[in-house]
């Protein structure tokens, strides 16, 4: 499954099982500009990924496999890899501890 926003990640994370979680930091939208209407511009997002990551600690919202973290952030990435790592439940494996 595919979500493309922050808030629906959470809500995927609170109503199904999920196994696996690939995460980008850099959430937002691309949209047209109103002047144009062809130039594409980047409209970035508080509720990022770590945001995500934020969330998934506070309300104990883990996938069944330790979560993925790809980005073009690298700081961002390795702040989220940072938090996944010392707050997730997972085991030297990558499965979630029972």
């Amino acid at each position: 499954m595919l979500v493309k926003t922050a808030r629906a990640c959470i809500e995927i994370l609170r109503t199904e099982q999920v196994e696996q979680l690939s995460l980008d930091h850099d959430l937002g939208e691309v949209t047209n500009s109103p002047i144009s209407g062809l130039t594409e511009r980047y409209v970035p997002s508080p509720e990022d990924g770590s945001w995500v990551v934020r969330t998934m600690i506070q309300e104990n919202l883990w996938p069944l496999l330790k979560p993925k973290v790809h980005s073009a952030n690298p700081p961002a990435a390795e702040r989220m890899r940072g938090l996944i790592d010392r707050y997730g439940p997972y085991g030297p494996d990558g499965r979630r501890k029972p």
